[in-house]
Protein backbone atom coordinates (compact mmCIF):
# COMPACT_ATOMS: atom_id res chain seq x y z
CA UNK A 1 0.00 0.00 0.00
CA UNK A 2 2.76 2.23 0.84
CA UNK A 3 4.70 2.04 -2.36
CA UNK A 4 1.11 2.70 -4.32
CA UNK A 5 1.06 5.62 -2.95
CA UNK A 6 4.60 6.68 -3.20
CA UNK A 7 4.07 5.84 -7.12
CA UNK A 8 0.82 8.13 -7.71
CA UNK A 9 2.73 10.72 -5.54
CA UNK A 10 5.91 10.56 -8.49
CA UNK A 11 3.13 10.47 -11.11
CA UNK A 12 1.51 13.24 -10.11
CA UNK A 13 4.82 15.37 -9.41
CA UNK A 14 5.94 14.41 -13.05
CA UNK A 15 3.79 16.90 -14.91
CA UNK A 16 5.31 19.94 -12.26
CA UNK A 17 9.23 18.92 -13.21
CA UNK A 18 9.90 19.30 -16.82
CA UNK A 19 13.77 18.89 -17.50
CA UNK A 20 15.98 21.35 -19.56
CA UNK A 21 15.55 18.23 -22.92
CA UNK A 22 17.03 19.73 -26.18
CA UNK A 23 13.59 19.90 -27.46
CA UNK A 24 11.93 21.88 -24.52
CA UNK A 25 14.77 25.03 -24.58
CA UNK A 26 14.54 24.49 -28.28
CA UNK A 27 10.58 24.85 -28.39
CA UNK A 28 10.65 28.02 -25.87
CA UNK A 29 13.83 29.51 -27.21
CA UNK A 30 12.50 29.49 -30.81
CA UNK A 31 9.34 30.87 -29.75
CA UNK A 32 10.67 33.75 -28.05
CA UNK A 33 13.00 34.86 -30.34
CA UNK A 34 10.89 34.12 -33.35
CA UNK A 35 8.72 36.85 -31.51
CA UNK A 36 11.56 39.03 -31.18
CA UNK A 37 12.55 38.63 -34.81
CA UNK A 38 8.81 39.60 -35.85
CA UNK A 39 8.98 42.92 -33.76
CA UNK A 40 12.19 43.57 -35.24
CA UNK A 41 11.03 43.40 -38.82
CA UNK A 42 7.71 45.05 -38.42
CA UNK A 43 9.98 48.13 -36.21
CA UNK A 44 11.83 48.12 -40.15
CA UNK A 45 9.05 47.78 -41.97
CA UNK A 46 8.11 51.14 -40.86
CA UNK A 47 11.47 52.86 -41.03
CA UNK A 48 11.91 51.68 -44.50
CA UNK A 49 8.75 53.75 -45.67
CA UNK A 50 9.71 56.80 -47.72
CA UNK A 51 13.49 56.24 -47.71
CA UNK A 52 16.32 56.52 -50.66
CA UNK A 53 17.20 53.69 -52.51
CA UNK A 54 20.93 53.22 -50.76
CA UNK A 55 18.96 53.55 -47.01
CA UNK A 56 16.04 50.72 -48.67
CA UNK A 57 19.60 48.49 -49.36
CA UNK A 58 20.54 49.03 -45.95
CA UNK A 59 17.85 48.09 -44.15
CA UNK A 60 17.62 45.17 -46.23
CA UNK A 61 21.32 44.25 -45.78
CA UNK A 62 20.25 44.71 -41.48
CA UNK A 63 17.28 42.34 -42.23
CA UNK A 64 19.34 39.34 -43.54
CA UNK A 65 21.79 39.66 -40.87
CA UNK A 66 19.59 39.95 -37.91
CA UNK A 67 17.99 37.05 -39.93
CA UNK A 68 21.38 34.93 -39.67
CA UNK A 69 21.48 36.35 -35.80
CA UNK A 70 18.58 35.29 -34.74
CA UNK A 71 18.96 32.03 -36.14
CA UNK A 72 22.34 31.32 -34.35
CA UNK A 73 20.82 32.54 -31.64
CA UNK A 74 18.20 30.25 -31.13
CA UNK A 75 21.17 27.32 -31.18
CA UNK A 76 22.96 29.43 -28.93
CA UNK A 77 20.40 29.31 -26.20
CA UNK A 78 19.08 26.05 -26.37
CA UNK A 79 22.75 24.48 -26.42
CA UNK A 80 23.15 26.58 -23.11
CA UNK A 81 20.07 25.66 -22.10
CA UNK A 82 20.47 22.05 -22.29
CA UNK A 83 24.06 21.75 -21.08
CA UNK A 84 23.41 24.24 -18.30
CA UNK A 85 19.53 22.74 -17.47
CA UNK A 86 17.72 25.39 -17.21
CA UNK A 87 14.94 25.31 -14.83
CA UNK A 88 11.39 25.27 -16.09
CA UNK A 89 11.16 28.86 -14.65
CA UNK A 90 13.88 30.56 -17.36
CA UNK A 91 12.60 28.18 -19.81
CA UNK A 92 9.06 29.71 -19.69
CA UNK A 93 10.32 32.71 -19.43
CA UNK A 94 12.26 32.80 -22.69
CA UNK A 95 9.12 31.49 -24.50
CA UNK A 96 7.27 34.70 -23.53
CA UNK A 97 10.37 37.00 -24.35
CA UNK A 98 9.66 39.83 -27.17
CA UNK A 99 12.30 41.82 -26.91
CA UNK A 100 15.69 41.97 -25.92
CA UNK A 101 14.88 42.99 -22.45
CA UNK A 102 12.39 40.52 -21.97
CA UNK A 103 15.46 38.00 -22.69
CA UNK A 104 17.84 39.58 -20.23
CA UNK A 105 15.16 39.84 -17.61
CA UNK A 106 14.90 35.56 -18.21
CA UNK A 107 18.82 35.63 -17.71
CA UNK A 108 18.39 36.73 -14.58
CA UNK A 109 16.71 34.18 -13.09
CA UNK A 110 19.19 31.91 -13.99
CA UNK A 111 22.33 31.08 -11.06
CA UNK A 112 25.09 33.66 -11.82
CA UNK A 113 27.73 31.46 -13.48
CA UNK A 114 24.40 29.96 -16.16
CA UNK A 115 23.68 33.63 -16.85
CA UNK A 116 27.40 34.49 -17.06
CA UNK A 117 27.82 31.52 -19.52
CA UNK A 118 24.77 32.49 -21.54
CA UNK A 119 25.52 36.09 -21.88
CA UNK A 120 28.93 35.58 -22.93
CA UNK A 121 27.96 33.05 -25.40
CA UNK A 122 25.49 35.99 -26.80
CA UNK A 123 27.80 38.39 -26.88
CA UNK A 124 30.27 35.90 -28.85
CA UNK A 125 27.90 35.47 -31.00
CA UNK A 126 27.02 39.08 -31.73
CA UNK A 127 30.71 39.64 -32.72
CA UNK A 128 31.19 37.02 -34.73
CA UNK A 129 28.10 38.38 -36.62
CA UNK A 130 28.71 41.68 -36.74
CA UNK A 131 32.49 40.75 -38.01
CA UNK A 132 34.47 42.46 -34.88
CA UNK A 133 36.23 39.43 -34.45
CA UNK A 134 36.74 39.39 -30.79
CA UNK A 135 34.35 40.83 -28.12
CA UNK A 136 37.68 43.41 -27.70
CA UNK A 137 38.37 44.29 -31.67
CA UNK A 138 35.79 46.87 -30.77
CA UNK A 139 37.52 50.20 -29.03
CA UNK A 140 35.29 52.56 -27.53
CA UNK A 141 35.37 56.02 -29.06
CA UNK A 142 36.45 58.58 -26.92
CA UNK A 143 32.98 60.47 -28.51
CA UNK A 144 30.56 57.89 -27.60
CA UNK A 145 30.46 57.44 -23.84
CA UNK A 146 27.74 54.82 -24.01
CA UNK A 147 29.97 52.27 -25.81
CA UNK A 148 31.47 49.57 -23.71
CA UNK A 149 33.94 47.48 -24.07
CA UNK A 150 33.99 43.50 -23.89
CA UNK A 151 37.68 41.97 -22.78
CA UNK A 152 38.18 39.22 -24.63
CA UNK A 153 37.38 35.76 -23.06
CA UNK A 154 39.81 33.36 -22.14
CA UNK A 155 39.91 30.78 -24.61
CA UNK A 156 39.13 27.70 -22.23
CA UNK A 157 36.66 29.39 -19.86
CA UNK A 158 33.59 31.12 -19.65
CA UNK A 159 35.74 33.79 -16.89
CA UNK A 160 34.18 37.61 -17.72
CA UNK A 161 33.06 39.62 -14.47
CA UNK A 162 29.54 39.29 -14.52
CA UNK A 163 29.62 43.56 -14.78
CA UNK A 164 30.76 42.90 -18.69
CA UNK A 165 27.61 44.04 -20.48
CA UNK A 166 27.09 43.55 -24.74
CA UNK A 167 28.29 47.15 -26.14
CA UNK A 168 25.69 49.64 -25.93
CA UNK A 169 23.45 47.58 -23.37
CA UNK A 170 22.33 48.32 -20.14
CA UNK A 171 23.09 45.72 -17.26
CA UNK A 172 19.46 44.45 -15.76
CA UNK A 173 18.38 46.25 -12.23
Amino acid sequence: MKSIAIVLAVILALPACKKSTTADCAAAIGKGVDQLSDRRKERMALRKGDVSPAAKADFDAQAKLMETFSAQLKTTLTNRCTEDKWPTEVIDCYEGAASPEDMRKCRTKLPADAADRARVDEVKLMMTITGSGSPAGRAAKPSDPDTKVVPTPPADSHDIPPSTEMPGSTPPK
